[in-house]
């Protein structure tokens, strides 16, 4: 641009350029801007510098197969809570291979294969239990839903919301100043579902990616954005309820244990009473502290014996075998006691629905 000029006119054109050439600068350095104008997702992560709910293509976002094995969340930092930490490790596993996966194509061919690999994935219920337990913990959320059409997308929305208990606001992109949209011929969409408002948004979207981006805002502030997850996903929550047997609220959580005592049958009164208390406590505490949150990773926890003597305490845990084989939800298990006043020793019987059936 040169040095600047002498008079007022001449001042004010060279001002003008600068501004304009500023401007030109940041659109080639931040694509994004333009994509954000015009409300036209392409489909997956995005950087946290940048507009953070509205997906990229992972052709331009994603990092190779090699930067993938180096960083396991890829970008999502771990939670440290341990129930949460499961959630996050199952949802960024599926992300993981779903890349993978995806990576043998080229273009918007990446889009097709990510979806057919979601479709195609066997631990959907897993998928949905992980997305249930960050949904019930985060503050606020957004859901982004990429469709073959406006009608599918709508219902993908109202799943979910439905689903989850989410709040209910107006969905707005399919009328304009009131009227209804033709939407028969619109083609392919993208719906913005913010919780904080209940409201959503929808408009066009080119891509070839379909299904769901769940980004959750945790309690620890940090940004995190799972998917794309298979479209019908939230279909799981009854198939997960029904398969558990999770009782509802009004029923007792916990069945009547067997207390076992290290006492002899000559034992006195006063040992009997000491386990009775011990059984009460747990019970109670399982009841307020450990309850809701177990139901929120589809297990259900049932105490099998206590031993007030020994300080021992035995808890039988049902679910999915992916669950309640993890060894992070084992210690977790334990580790809820640890606040009890007399337990020394936690003992997890884990009983998969493959081998309750």
């Amino acid at each position: 641009l040169g040095r600047r000029p002498e008079g007022g006119r001449a001042r004010m054109r060279w001002l003008v350029g600068v501004i304009l050439a500023g401007v030109c600068v940041c659109s080639l350095r931040n694509p994004l801007i333009s994509a954000t104008k015009v409300g036209r997702p392409c489909g997956s992560k995005l950087l946290r510098s940048q507009a953070r709910w509205l997906p990229r293509s992972k052709t331009d976002m994603m990092r190779s197969a090699a930067a993938h094995a180096s960083d396991p969340d890829l970008g999502n930092p771990r939670p440290v809570d341990a129930a949460i930490a499961i959630a996050h490790d199952k949802l960024t596993a599926f992300d993981r291979d779903q890349i993978t996966y995806s990576q043998k194509e080229q273009g918007f061919a990446k889009g097709t294969a990510a979806t057919e690999f979601g479709e195609s994935f066997e631990s959907k219920s897993d998928l949905w239990a992980s997305v249930s337990l960050l949904a019930k913990e985060a503050s606020s959320m957004v859901v982004g839903f990429c469709a073959e059409d406006a009608s599918a997308g709508v219902n993908e929305l109202k799943g979910w919301v439905s689903t989850l208990s989410l709040k209910r606001g107006r969905l707005h992109g399919m009328d304009i100043d009131g009227m209804p949209r033709d939407m028969s011929d619109f083609g392919p969409v993208y719906i913005r579902y913010v919780s904080s408002s209940g409201d959503a948004y929808l408009s066009g979207y080119d891509g070839n990616y379909r299904g769901a981006y769940f980004t959750p805002q945790l309690p620890d502030g940090e940004f995190r954005q799972y998917g794309v997850l298979p479209i019908g996903l939230w279909k799981e929550d009854a198939k997960l309820a029904q398969a558990v047997s999770i009782p509802s609220d009004s029923e007792p959580v916990l069945n009547p244990p067997n207390i076992s005592t290290s006492a002899s049958a000559s034992s006195s009164s006063s040992s009997n009473e000491a386990d009775a208390d011990f059984q009460v406590r747990i019970s109670s505490h399982i009841d307020s502290q450990i309850q809701a949150r177990a139901k929120s990773l589809g297990i259900r926890l049932k105490l099998l014996s206590v031993d007030a003597v020994s300080g021992s305490v035995v808890v039988c845990c049902q679910g999915a075998e992916a669950v309640v084989d993890s060894e992070a939800v084992k210690r977790w298990i334990q580790s809820s006691f640890s606040s009890i006043s007399g337990v020394r020793n936690v003992a997890v019987e884990s009983r998969s629905r493959r081998g309750a059936e």
